[in-house]
């Protein structure tokens, strides 16, 4: 028997990319989900968590506590999936108000999940809690050296380092069974494909479906990175909150390294489209090398991603196709996406 079969869990964020396939797949595996949503929820995302029989609050804040607070009573599992990301763009345009939100939905789910008895408790972070001199394949202990730069997109890194000190802080004095996860490039249908919120991947296709006859990679193209199947994350990211609610945090990462022009020559050759792929060497690129290694994910739960980069990317463009008329046109990301963190 599952061990999410009858358990009350609330995801926030539930209306978002991640969220939604984390609450369908507590579904699948018999949990009673509540979800919590935003005002940008896609009215699509949401009739599929009500056709899932998921219980909906929102459009809620977060950043207030009570909120939180009424939000996590009754629930035995919180998994906290609510926080402002986006495009490197927008991540440099917007600094402070990413770190305020972030650091204070964190601290605001803790505190509300302590107060309501939760049994165990979901914190998500980001590979980009490692500093850019971290030599890949780079391991949980590497995020240790991070400090302070003058780098515009820290807010959201130091976001979350705060959130996962707060929970090894609230684990350790409450004794609460906290799991923080570290996920790294996580992509997939229903993926954020508008200019302000979208990465790599869904950059990539936008872009590849907009483009004329070419599109553009920043950089030379060789920096190398691995992506991550939505749905390998969502089953990681419940084995964790299941088996390893330490308040000790754990990579999430797919296995096959590949360049960034190699990838945009693969959403090209998937997408059925003849364009070609030129690099800007001119144009900053990011580090020539950023991968986690997975060895502990690996070791405590036994876990590997299984769904094959080119599988994942043709799912993705199908998801496009299928909505890319509620997808703004906007100006190319392609560019932008060639400086993957």
């Amino acid at each position: 028997m599952s061990f999410w079969a009858g358990r009350r869990v609330l995801v926030t964020g539930g209306g978002g990319f991640i969220g939604a396939h984390v609450a369908s797949l507590l579904v699948a595996r018999g949990a009673r989900v509540t979800v919590t949503t935003g005002t940008r929820a896609a009215p699509e995302r949401l009739a599929m968590l009500h056709a899932l029989g998921c219980e909906r609050i929102g459009p809620i804040d977060l950043t207030g506590p009570e909120a939180c607070a009424a939000a996590c009573r009754g629930q035995e599992a919180v998994l906290n999936l609510a926080h402002a990301d986006g495009s490197v763009a927008f991540k440099r345009s917007r600094p402070a108000w990413i770190f305020r939100r972030n650091t204070v939905i964190t601290l605001n789910m803790l505190e509300a999940a302590l107060a309501a008895g939760v049994e165990r408790t979901l914190v998500v972070s980001s590979s980009e809690v490692y500093p850019a001199v971290a030599t890949p394949p780079m391991t949980e202990s590497a995020a240790a050296a991070a400090t302070l730069s003058d780098r515009a997109d820290d807010g959201y890194a130091w976001s979350k380092r705060v959130s996962e000190l707060a929970a090894q802080l609230y684990a350790r004095e409450h004794a609460m069974k906290v799991a923080i996860a570290r996920p790294n490039n996580v992509y997939g249908p229903g993926d954020h494909f508008d200019a302000e919120r979208s990465r790599v991947i869904p950059g990539l296709i936008r872009d590849v479906f907009a483009a004329a006859d070419r599109i553009t990679v920043w950089g030379s193209g060789e920096q190398v990175r691995t992506f991550l199947y939505v749905e390998d994350f969502a089953r990681g990211a419940l084995d964790l909150t299941e088996r390893y609610a330490v308040g000790d945090p754990v990579n999430f990462g797919g296995e096959e390294e590949v360049t960034i022009l190699q990838l945009a020559e693969m959403v090209v050759r998937l997408s059925g489209r003849r364009l070609a792929v030129v690099c800007d060497p001119r144009k900053p690129a990011g580090s020539p090398r950023r991968t986690v290694d997975t060895t502990k994910a690996r070791e405590v739960l036994g876990y590997r991603s299984s769904v094959p980069l080119e599988t994942g990317l043709r799912a993705t463009i199908a998801s496009y196709q299928e909505n890319a008329l509620r997808v703004p046109a906007e100006g190319t990301a392609a560019t932008g996406a060639g400086q993957a963190r």
